[in-house]
């Protein structure tokens, strides 16, 4: 898991929300933390974002998931009951 940090200023917000916006769309988020602190003008909202570091292939590539994929990982599933009669409860 990873963390990196975001600060969006109230002046002049569209360059640093453009790179949060692609940032949040490439990668496996996990959770986002937002903060507003007030300042006056130079006010600003801090945002912390951990997400999953991408796994590198033998290609030196990583692998494309989907939405999907990325769920599944978050399924957990009783390991005292059998397969048939497991119930998965998930967790995002």
């Amino acid at each position: 898991m990873q963390l990196k940090i975001y600060v969006l200023p109230i002046k002049n917000v569209a360059p640093a929300e453009e790179e949060l916006n692609r940032f949040l769309s490439g990668n496996q988020i996990l959770e986002v933390t937002k903060e507003f602190v007030n300042n006056g003008e130079n006010s600003f909202r801090c945002i912390a974002v951990e997400f999953l570091e991408p796994a590198i292939s033998a290609g030196g590539v990583a692998p494309a998931s989907t939405p999907a994929d990325f769920c599944t990982r978050f399924i957990w599933v009783d390991p005292w009951q059998s397969p048939s009669y497991a119930t998965g409860r998930l967790f995002l």
